[in-house]
């Protein structure tokens, strides 16, 4: 989430699924995958289907993978 003025604005810009905020259970190999950067080298299940799948194995961390470069404007509220 990226809250401005108590409001979460890290929305994506058109979205197939029923959220528009940008989170891990809506960007990534099956939801919204223009916007998501495969960089699974390879686990045998969900592999990044456009590079190849290079066999190895992170066993401590999850490198999936990662978003384009989203925008997110507003306005921050001023103290007066």
């Amino acid at each position: 989430a990226l809250i401005l003025n108590g409001v979460n604005i890290a929305k994506l810009p058109s979205t197939e699924s029923n959220s528009e905020y940008v989170a891990i259970n809506n960007v990534n190999y099956h939801l919204n995958r223009q916007y998501f950067h495969g960089n699974d080298p390879g686990t045998g299940d969900l592999t990044d289907p456009v590079h190849d799948d290079l066999g190895m194995i992170y066993p401590q961390i999850e490198p999936d993978g990662f978003t384009l470069i989203l925008t997110a404007q507003g306005t921050p509220h001023q103290n007066p």
